[in-house]
């Protein structure tokens, strides 16, 4: 079984906070105090990311808390796949109702997922926003894998990799 869950999402975007804070604050820390005679627009930036970066993890340590947040966003079993974008919004598809089941990879990390069904319904769900894999190395390789894996027929998966040009 493969799932993401809503509340890893805000678990990782705390970690990402964390890190730039821990060095505003050090950076303010040695270098305010020798230059506190020059404000310059460096270290006006560097201030404001000191309230920004610490803002941004409380923002998201109070979703984390959330008990809301705490949901699955994608789940693929050996039944079928389950997709919640948002909150009692979800539609579990049997593998037996699927015709395909696409993995679009977007420019800068756009990764989405498509379901068509037999009856011509079609669901679509962003999967970028929920895992820290897919935002950073641009594909849902886990989740690609997972659908192969307990699909009835391994056909039914595709990727394809979008580009846009310019």
């Amino acid at each position: 079984m493969y799932e993401i869950r809503r509340k890893d999402y805000h678990k990782q975007q705390i970690w990402e906070g964390i890190i730039p804070s821990i060095l505003s604050f050090v950076w303010i820390y040695l270098v305010i105090p020798d230059s506190c005679y020059k404000w310059d627009l460096t270290i006006l930036f560097m201030l404001s990311l000191g309230f920004i970066f610490p803002l941004y993890t409380l923002f998201h340590l109070i979703k984390y808390i959330d008990k809301k947040n705490n949901y699955v966003v994608c789940k693929i079993d050996d039944y079928g796949i389950f997709l919640c974008p948002k909150v009692n919004e979800g539609v579990f598809i049997p593998w037996e109702k699927i015709k395909c089941v696409t993995f679009v990879y977007g420019n800068y990390g756009r990764t989405e997922i498509a379901i068509l069904q037999y009856n011509k319904k079609s669901h679509n769900m962003l999967l970028t926003d929920f895992n820290l894999y897919l935002r950073f190395h641009l594909h849902p390789r886990n989740a690609a894998k997972a659908a192969c894996k307990y699909a009835d027929n391994a056909t039914k998966i595709k990727e394809i990799k979008e580009c846009i040009q310019l």
